[in-house]
């Protein structure tokens, strides 16, 4: 080695490219056995020229030392940076395309090296996520230089219904000539802090694709059905398992992974159960507040009972006919107004490659107290799905009943057991409370 490389911080980077240099001129692999079973490594010598510490008498001023570093690597080290467990299909890409091996799942967050796999040129690898397959592998080796590329992964027609599709990313990091670190992550996450289910979809400038995901929305059918932790009663459940099951649902099954395409922009937001979607939106900057203006389904089908219990009288006028009418023209108005706020993070640790978009519902109403509470939008039918009731000590989020009526509520105590309101206050703003409210019991 001619170069010779000062080891300060000013030539660090230098340093580095030297080491790169290095490792590619002296890369060797090591196959290993121990029984039948074959282990291959990837034997790296790094060597650094530095001056000698001291000098001995009569020797040159030119005098060095070589540092040598021997580094032994697996072949391949592939690491999960999605949110779903995955598994890896290694293939020979010759004349034919031979299935060497699967792997096991590999959990989300978790790396896995394989030195069962031999060193060869046309070595291919592709991924499964959840009833998702890619359907063309990729060559390992295929590049002599760091890069990253897109994977197409197609559901499974016998266990997926829909068409959706997911694009996620692999990093290659080239170690030396025949190591190499992977990484699969898929750019952008999104969590619902919400109790209100969501759907997700991308927007494009002529069709819009909606985004699936099969253990979201599987997360989303449990919760509706049994609450948030589990679709299973709790007395079927051992302690560690409910325990690992929740830990796992807080974690993972919440995240939503948004990837339908392969250079993402702009996203839309909907109610599980209806297509009014929100406004568009960046998903590199989505930092602000939307809303969902969403049809009353439940309080139109209340009013048209009415509407039907009156027609069947045969003592209704025809005066009571038209004004019938106009209560079903009017009911079928009713709207609710939910209102979100979103903010964009960067993930941290080995999904240090994905942004999260969180959402939040706007308003959020917290009682320390110890007494009962009711609160309602202001000018709007005090139904009891229009009321928030909240307990000593707990927290509510808040949406509004109906969207054309002004942004105002009011509050009243109640008891702990009919729930009724006791006497009602003031109207007020959520966002520009500034005195103290007096509530009257009984």
């Amino acid at each position: 080695f001619d170069e010779d490389i000062d080891s300060s911080d000013e030539y660090r980077d230098a340093i580095e490219i030297y080491e790169r240099k290095l490792r590619k001129k002296t890369d060797y692999n090591m196959i290993c056995y121990r029984g039948d079973d074959m282990f291959s490594f990837a034997i790296t010598t790094i060597k650094k020229k530095v001056a000698a510490a001291f000098l001995a008498r009569g020797s040159a001023d030119e005098d060095f030392a070589y540092e040598c570093y021997l580094n032994i690597n697996p072949l391949i080290s592939f690491t999960n940076a999605i949110v779903r467990p995955i598994r890896l299909s290694f293939f020979s890409e010759g004349v034919t395309r031979v299935l060497l091996f699967e792997t096991d799942y590999i959990a989300p967050g978790k790396t896995q090296q394989f030195t069962m796999v031999n060193y060869r040129e046309d070595l291919s690898v592709a991924v499964n996520v959840m009833n998702y397959s890619q359907s063309k592998a990729k060559k390992v080796y295929y590049n002599d230089r760091s890069d990253k590329y897109s994977v197409k992964l197609e559901p499974d027609p016998t266990k997926v219904k829909g068409k959706g599709l997911l694009y996620l990313w692999i990093e290659t990091k080239v170690v030396s000539t025949s190591c190499r670190e992977l990484v699969l992550y898929c750019p952008y996450f999104i969590v619902n802090e919400g109790r209100e289910l969501l759907k997700y979809r991308e927007a494009h400038l002529f069709s819009s694709e909606l985004s699936e995901d099969i253990v979201t929305l599987r997360h989303d059918k449990m919760s509706e059905r049994w609450g948030p932790s589990r679709n299973l009663p709790v007395e079927e459940l051992e302690s560690e398992e409910l325990e690992e099951i929740s830990r796992q649902d807080e974690i993972y099954n919440k995240i939503h992974m948004v990837s339908t395409s392969k250079k993402m922009n702009k996203v839309q937001i909907a109610l599980r159960k209806t297509n009014t979607w929100s406004k568009k939106f960046s998903v590199n900057s989505a930092d602000g507040i939307f809303s969902i203006v969403e049809k009353d389904v439940r309080r139109r089908r209340r009013d048209r009972n009415v509407i039907a219990d009156k027609v069947s009288d045969a003592l209704t006028s025809i005066a009571e006919i038209i004004q019938k009418k106009g209560a079903r023209g009017e009911a079928s108005q009713l709207r609710r107004k939910y209102e979100y706020s979103i903010r964009t993070e960067i993930c941290g640790g080995v999904f240090n490659r994905s942004k999260i978009l969180i959402i939040t519902p706007r308003f959020a109403i917290k009682n320390e107290t110890d007494q009962y509470f009711l609160l309602a939008q202001h000018d709007v039918e005090l139904h009891p799905d229009n009321i928030t009731h909240l307990r000593p000590q707990s927290w509510e989020y808040f949406h509004w009943a109906d969207h054309r009526k002004p942004p105002h509520v009011i509050m009243s105590l109640s008891d702990s057991l009919s729930m009724k309101p006791f006497a009602w206050s003031g109207r007020f703003r959520i966002d520009e409370v500034r005195f103290s409210i007096s509530l009257l019991i009984g």
